[in-house]
């Protein structure tokens, strides 16, 4: 997409924003822009016409110098405000977007692109830049049509001069081709600072430092970040250092052509061919033309970084353009079940997780999920629970494709706990109600979830319970079993699932715990499944827990290895019965 095409985008963006503001800008910005112009031609005027016989011609000449340096200094001000104004307003607005845009993916394995990350990231960075972008393009193209003025001046005076002033698109068009260069170093870098942000914050963040601390690896940790980030800094220095000097030549041959030109006006003056008012002029012109290149170049920097996030926001909204439901919403209960109807699933880096899956789940089962680290059983339940789409082949709720089901209007009929649970830094019963936004500040329904997850002593740990803050300054920092017990509580916010998808929600507690909450989950899920028809859903690699569900499906090399009870698996004498022996030797 070109250029143009960007700015105006964010132009439109801007009216839409701040209709009032965007009108207002757009007029006062090229009075702005005209000061440099008013006050030469005023001062000329002024000078040429101070022993003239009519006497107005001089006031005439001052007010329109004291226009050029005053008015048009302050409504610069004004425009400066305004552009900061609606910058911010529609970075916002496009930092929203993008976050929408994210959020509303059903298929969140994009998120796992490193392409579609490093963008995200650019975007978080530049949101407000390309929010500015628009006004910046504006104002690029005000300085243009004003540094054209002063060229059409300066050859009023003398041609040369003209010739002379026209150098100054060397320095603009150099800076314009080492700020694309930045900026497509500065893209090729996203990643690697990504890396280096990751590494850095495993060594500084509470939740992470404690496992590089305890293997003593927190200093060599630290210094391969410190040398990714030297390596990312020289990299952009030199394209940078490289750009300046470019720059650099272009300014030393305007500045040789500007003496030229000012040798020129010199035998002008001599000769009797230019006025006094004219070298004022020319001074005076040369040196807003000076400043407005500056400005320029600074804002040829800005447009560079606006492009690059454009850019990036393009393809984020052609990558994330949800995909729109053709079928029904969930329905209120479940009453044939889950029909996985030959699923394959591949990520985006070639890993091939699950192969020609054939399964069916009846409505009302709690089904074990088990098989050794990558068998694939974490992908099943994410594909069950609308968090990923098969590669191919489908997953039926009562017949209908999970694929096109509405999942995001209507009541909320899919739950879990995952593996990599959420922290959020927000009150104690806040993050158990997010389980459930319509009543997230439900303290009754709250207190119920905690009861089901048999969270209450983490909540009886804290200073003001429900509305201790966590993880904030002055808030109560929670161990990782205390962080799990509130994900699991969470869990439990929805009282009428269709799907209930605990994904080894209880590593960080021991096994009689994890036992037990399983036991209480069970009998939570019978409870529930007499009314909704519900599939209740635990991974775990601890294969006691296998004797209190209906089903256990053992998945090895993604793929479904055995299915049925667990007395059947036992009597099958598989991989299944082979697990659940060693481990219970392990454990006597």
């Amino acid at each position: 997409m070109s250029t143009a095409r960007e700015i105006l985008n964010a132009l439109k963006l801007g009216y839409r924003v701040e209709p009032r503001m965007s009108v207002l800008a757009a007029l006062l910005l090229p009075c702005a822009m005209a000061n440099t112009v008013l006050a030469a031609l005023g001062q000329r005027w002024l000078v040429n016409s101070a022993n003239a016989a009519i006497p107005w011609e001089a006031v005439f000449g001052a007010a329109l110098a004291a226009l050029g340096l005053g008015v048009s200094g302050s409504l610069t001000r004004v425009v400066t405000n305004l552009r900061n104004h609606l910058a911010h307003e529609s970075g916002r607005a496009l930092a929203r977007e993008a976050f929408v845009l994210v959020a509303r993916r059903r298929d969140h394995e994009l998120l796992s692109d490193s392409a579609y990350a490093d963008d995200v990231e650019i975007l978080r960075k530049h949101a407000l830049t390309l929010g500015n972008l628009a006004w910046t393009g504006i104002l690029l193209a005000g300085q243009a049509v004003s540094i054209a003025l002063s060229l059409a001046l300066l050859v009023s005076v003398h041609p040369a001069l003209g010739l002379t002033a026209l150098l100054v698109l060397l320095p603009i068009g150099l800076a314009m081709w080492t700020q694309n260069r930045i900026r497509s170093a500065d893209e090729n870098l996203t990643n690697r600072l990504r890396q280096e942000r990751e590494l850095h914050a495993a060594c500084t963040e509470s939740e992470r430092v404690g496992e590089p601390r305890t293997y003593g690896a927190l200093p060599r940790l630290d210094s391969y970040a410190s040398r990714v980030w030297e390596e990312v800094s020289v990299r952009r220095a030199r394209v940078r250092l490289w750009g300046a000097l470019v720059t650099i030549a272009g300014w030393v041959v305007f500045g040789a052509g500007l003496v030229l030109g000012l040798t020129v006006l010199a035998d002008q003056l001599r000769a009797g061919a230019a006025t006094l008012g004219d070298v004022i002029l020319v001074i005076t012109l040369i040196t807003g033309v000076r400043l407005q290149i500056s400005h320029s170049l600074f804002e040829i920097e800005a447009v560079a970084e606006g492009i690059s996030a454009a850019h990036a926001m393009s393809r984020v909204r052609a990558a994330s353009v949800p995909t729109d439901p053709t079928g029904p919403g969930l329905p209120s209960q479940l009453r044939d079940g889950i029909t996985i109807d030959n699923v394959s699933f591949d990520y985006a880096n070639g890993v091939h997780a699950l192969h020609d899956v054939d399964l069916t789940i009846p409505a009302g089962s709690v089904v074990a999920v088990v098989g050794l680290n990558g068998a694939g059983k974490s992908t099943l339940v994410d594909l069950l629970t609308g968090t990923l789409r098969p590669t191919s082949g489908r997953i039926l709720l009562d017949g209908n494709d999970l694929s096109t089901m509405d999942l995001d209007h209507g009541p909320r009929r899919l739950s879990g706990a995952f593996q990599d649970f959420l922290r959020p830094p927000v009150l104690a019963g806040e993050s158990v109600g997010i389980g459930d936004l319509d009543h997230l500040h439900d303290e009754p329904a709250v207190w119920r979830a905690i009861d089901r997850a048999d969270a209450g002593s983490v909540f009886d740990a804290l200073p003001e319970g429900l509305r201790t803050p966590l993880s904030l300054q002055d808030g109560a920092s929670l161990s990782h079993g205390q962080w799990q017990k509130l994900a699991i509580a969470r869990s439990a916010m929805n009282d009428a699932p269709l799907i209930i998808a605990l994904d080894e929600p209880t590593s960080a507690l021991d096994p009689q715990a994890e036992h037990d909450l399983f036991t209480h989950y069970v009998q939570r899920a019978r409870d529930v499944t007499a009314r909704q028809g519900t599939i209740t859903l635990l991974v775990s690699h601890r294969l006691s827990s296998a004797r209190l569900v209906d089903r256990v499906l053992s998945i090895e090399n993604g793929r479904v290895a055995e299915y049925g009870t667990h007395e059947q698996l036992m009597n099958h004498n598989g991989r299944y019965r082979q697990l659940f022996e060693d481990q219970q030797a392990a454990y006597s």
